[in-house]
């Protein structure tokens, strides 16, 4: 399914996921973070 959909940008779009993942984490460890300190 998933190589069919996206066919030779199957890579692309798994690299652009992880780090849309990546920064989501990110985000929430900094807000959180930042909402302890205050």
């Amino acid at each position: 399914m998933g190589i069919s959909l996206f066919g030779p940008y199957l890579l692309v779009v798994e690299l652009a996921s992880m780090l849309l993942l990546a920064a989501a984490i990110t985000a929430f460890h900094l807000g959180r973070n930042e909402a302890k300190e205050q």
